[in-house]
């Protein structure tokens, strides 16, 4: 089954199951498309955990690739 995970009706078609691995993302400071980074970053991991909520969900996550910065700076690049 293909779709698109952030199509509710989609996502509301996916049969029942008993455990989630979620490898959904997107990388951050994905400057070309800052909504859809957000939506599936942040708005798609709720709405699996929504539909999903009777289910075991494991989320992976690279957590932080970037080094750390000055909480004063503008953060950083896509060149680090």
């Amino acid at each position: 089954m293909t779709g698109d995970l952030l199509d509710a009706e989609f996502l509301k078609s996916l049969p029942e199951v008993k455990n989630v691995f979620f490898l959904a993302g997107m990388k951050f400071g994905s400057e070309e498309n800052l909504a859809q980074t957000w939506a599936v970053n942040a708005y798609l991991p709720a709405m699996v955990a929504e539909r999903f909520k009777e289910s075991r969900i494991v989320a992976y996550s690279t957590g932080c690739v970037y080094p750390l910065v000055p909480v004063d700076s503008k953060g950083s690049k896509e060149e680090d």
